[in-house]
């Protein structure tokens, strides 16, 4: 893979050995890849090929403030062109480099946070019908519109966190990288979640999962749960399996529906 494309890790000292094993889940599947992680101590891993030290300068160390870590460093740190980037806890089960193709005609790639219902307030009012990004796994190039997006996405998210402004424990970064959004003129594609799988939600996949995203969990296993086929399925997370429609149901319904069709039509 040219060095204009790569993968990105961001970690604090605690999600290292996290970023480790993700990066040699992608290692494993792409060996030619290129990946980089930044963080804020010394890291001996040789996964890495690019190891970009940046001080922890925010002063907390809860989550909230770890995340703004995250946020400050992942596009104006990057060394590639066109990055490919990783939330610690993913785990890579597909080569994931056919997607940089995608970038020669969007900004940015990113899916949708299915666990996210918060209505986003932007102008200070509420946005219904409006879902936020997951910032988990995201790809994007360098571009003008990118450049104005992430300085938006920084903004916001260091106002939110100065105002202490989370209306919920688990409000995150994801609504303010919607006014990042909202501000450019960025191409967005929203990836299918394949590409990032949360299976700790409930979920509908049709084909088979590629990133899996999930903390401290048997990754190995559960690849094969939310695999066992890659027909459309439905993932329950509470009982760690997937449901498959009814094929008989549905061909039989099908069947007495065009039956009643043909019927009344004869009737009328």
């Amino acid at each position: 893979m040219s060095r204009t494309c790569g993968y990105l890790y961001i970690a604090t000292k605690d999600r290292v050995e996290e970023a480790i094993r993700s990066a040699r889940s992608l290692k494993a599947v792409d060996r030619e890849s290129s990946i980089t992680l930044i963080a804020d101590g010394v890291v001996h891993a040789d996964v890495f090929d690019n190891i970009l030290y940046r001080p922890w300068e925010i002063g907390q160390n809860d989550w909230h403030s770890k995340l703004l870590y995250k946020v400050r460093h992942m596009y104006v740190d990057s060394p590639y062109e066109r990055t490919f980037f990783l939330d610690t806890d993913t785990y890579v089960v597909e080569n994931g480099r056919p997607l940089f193709k995608l970038l020669d005609y969007f900004d940015l790639c990113i899916s949708r946070a299915p666990g996210d219902l918060r209505i986003p307030r932007i102008d200070g009012l509420p946005l219904e019908g409006c879902q936020p990004p997951n910032t988990g796994v995201i790809l994007f190039r360098r571009s003008r519109e990118n450049d104005l997006l992430f300085q938006i996405w920084r903004k916001s998210y260091e106002i939110k966190l100065r105002n202490k402004d989370f209306h919920h424990r688990d409000d995150s970064d994801q609504i303010c990288f919607l006014d990042g959004i909202l501000a450019s003129q960025a191409r967005i594609h929203w990836l299918p979640n394949l590409w990032n799988a949360r299976t700790w939600f409930f979920q509908s996949f049709k084909g088979p999962v590629k990133i899996i995203h999930e903390k401290n969990v048997d990754f190995k296993n559960l690849e094969k749960l939310v695999n066992v086929t890659s027909r459309q399925r439905g993932w329950d997370p509470l009982r760690r399996q997937c449901y498959l429609r009814n094929e008989n149901f549905f061909s039989k319904t099908k069947r007495k529906l065009k039956s009643f069709i043909r019927v009344n039509r004869k009737q009328g």
